[in-house]
């Protein structure tokens, strides 16, 4: 009986906290033309701008996030290719009501596993989290900390070291993406996710566990009330 009592209050829980995260969930625009062979997909309020075409395509993303939900935005070829090399920035707004002491970056390829073979140009999409766009040098700032450094792909970078103010923008420049078809030389489709999620200053997640501390003493006392009519 005891088990089934808390299955049935964090089930209850987190009905009641569903719709709640589904609202704050960005609804998705429809497929939108970027450059040659290409089209992106992202949730309403976010554009791509200062779109450059080839060879390596160059493009700003710009939005406000109104609070600390990801946003995903989605690459895919209308045209089959070999590869794919992009220069992004970002031109974002911290309307999130905190302070941003992070920001993580992830990307996510629809036709191959992230794989860790050391090939400096996997065909899985990726980040070069250091690299020079003519001269012109992949910037954070203010954030200085890499989770990686180097030429060298990840799927998943994060940047810390520093601080976006509630209101303030942030504006990265530089940031190198790069993708491969399946068969490497051969040419075929791409597709991949671009997933940003700013993060809290710490105080921010002890805010967040005060916040639940009265839904968990709810639950105890329901828990001890069924014990004690059972």
């Amino acid at each position: 009986m005891k088990p089934k009592c808390c299955i049935l209050g964090l089930t209850q829980t987190f009905a009641f906290l569903l719709p709640l995260v589904l609202a704050v969930q960005p609804a998705r625009a429809g497929f939108q033309p970027l450059a040659t062979g290409w089209e992106y997909q992202a949730p309403a309020g976010f554009t791509l701008n200062n779109v450059v075409d080839a060879p390596s395509i160059v493009f700003d993303v710009a939005g406000t996030f109104n609070n600390m939900s990801p946003v995903t935005i989605t690459f895919r070829t209308t045209a089959d290719k070999a590869q794919q090399f992009f220069w992004m920035g970002l031109a974002v707004v911290n309307g999130t009501g905190t302070d941003w002491t992070g920001f993580n970056l992830k990307l996510v390829d629809k036709y191959d596993p992230v794989d860790n073979s050391g090939d400096v140009h996997p065909v899985w999409a990726h980040f070069h989290p250091q690299a020079s766009n003519g001269g012109n040098n992949t910037d954070y700032g203010p954030f200085n900390t890499l989770s990686a450094t180097g030429f060298d792909p990840v799927a998943n970078l994060t940047v810390s070291g520093g601080t976006v103010a509630n209101g303030d923008a942030w504006f990265p420049t530089n940031i190198r993406l790069h993708d491969k078809a399946t068969q490497y030389s051969a040419a075929g489709p791409m597709e991949f996710d671009l997933t940003l999620t700013p993060i809290p200053e710490p105080s921010t997640y002890l805010a967040g566990a005060l916040l639940m501390l009265p839904v968990g003493l709810q639950g105890l006392r329901s828990l001890r009330n069924r014990k004690q009519t059972v």
